[in-house]
């Protein structure tokens, strides 16, 4: 059996969408006993089942539920600040550029974030946020210092680094604010209350878009 998200009616496995509400969010549903909607779901595009925050495929119909772009990105700060690192690493035995050990610092600190943020962490959601702020805060900060005591190397490569963690810092921050994306980085997030009844009781008379726009069928 299912239990609809949207309106709380049991209906059979066959049918795919709730017969009263047309909602396709539902979990299992027990023979005797109270379903129980887990914390800050994420539902499955494909089945409709509601899979807790940060599984990375659906356990009814083993949907992909981690987007393809959040993996990339990931992979990308894995592999990419290793080797970055050791760059900066060069530049700094070769031209004594000691600064650039900054440089390094935010890479590192990137690479456990983007190590968690695979697994859906919403703290690690906040910290890739707090992360982009911070890099280029502490850019610009080392360019203001390299002008103040007339190292206009220093200055000038900090405003590149700067205009560089802009740039993606911008693309990366606004690829954070897809839904799809915050409705997987929501494990551990403080806990939506929903309670079906009070929402799409059978006498709210609430269109179909209506309730397809709740905070759990948005997706579906």
């Amino acid at each position: 059996m299912k239990l609809c998200a949207g309106c709380g009616k049991r209906y059979t496995e066959a049918q795919t969408s709730c017969p009263s509400c047309w909602s396709r969010a539902w979990v299992p549903a027990p023979e005797t006993g109270d379903a129980v909607l887990p914390d800050n779901p994420n539902p499955c595009p494909e089945c409709g089942y509601l899979a807790s925050a940060g599984m990375p495929k659906c356990p009814h119909c083993h949907k992909r539920l981690r987007p393809r772009t959040l993996e990339l990105l990931c992979l990308l700060g894995l592999v990419g600040s290793p080797l970055a690192i050791l760059y900066f690493v060069y530049d700094i035995v070769r031209l004594h550029d000691f600064w650039f050990i900054a440089c390094q610092l935010a890479l590192a600190a990137a690479m456990p974030v983007c190590r968690r943020l695979l697994q859906g962490e919403y703290r690690t959601y906040r910290q890739m946020r707090l992360l982009l702020i911070g890099a280029a805060a502490m850019y610009l900060l080392l360019s203001l210092i390299g002008a103040l005591f007339g190292n206009t190397r220093m200055a000038a490569d900090m405003a590149s680094a700067l205009l560089f963690q802009l740039f993606g810092g911008v693309l990366v921050w606004l690829f954070l604010l897809l839904r799809s994306i915050q409705d997987y980085c929501s494990l551990g997030k403080p806990k939506e209350y929903y309670r079906t009844q009070a929402v799409f009781g059978e006498q709210t008379h609430t269109t179909k878009a209506e309730r397809m726009g709740s905070s759990i069928t948005r997706n579906l």
